[in-house]
């Protein structure tokens, strides 16, 4: 990690929490903390951002017939590897209340064959 990556990564940690609390995820936007989901809100809309302008800076290149493309800056890329990450734990909680639901219904045992022959 470069000096950037790690001073964006410490200010993330300041205002985000690593991940979300177990449970806590909705399947809308608002999950009970509000300055939590504006927090999240801006950085998954800033990672769109940057995906965004680089998928353009993609395409022109493509048009003009150039085979290289630059690659996304240490920063951006932080950025957008924590938004995924945030988005990915969200999901996987999401599919955890389902099958605590009504797949497992909460037993270690089951839980641990559903997992097993899931993955």
């Amino acid at each position: 990690m470069n000096i950037i990556s790690k001073k964006l990564h410490l200010l993330e940690k300041n205002v985000l929490p690593e991940f979300p609390k177990e449970g806590t995820t909705k399947i809308t936007w608002e999950n009970g903390d509000i300055e939590l989901d504006r927090a999240e809100n801006e950085l998954h809309k800033r990672a769109t951002q940057i995906l965004q302008a680089y998928d353009e800076e993609l395409q022109q290149a493509l048009q003009r017939g150039e085979t290289t493309c630059t690659v996304l800056s240490s920063s951006d890329r932080a950025i957008v590897y924590a938004a995924n990450r945030r988005f990915t734990y969200r999901i996987m909680d999401v599919f955890q209340v389902f099958t605590d639901a009504f797949v497992t219904l909460k037993d270690p045992m089951a839980n641990l064959v559903f997992y097993t022959r899931f993955y």
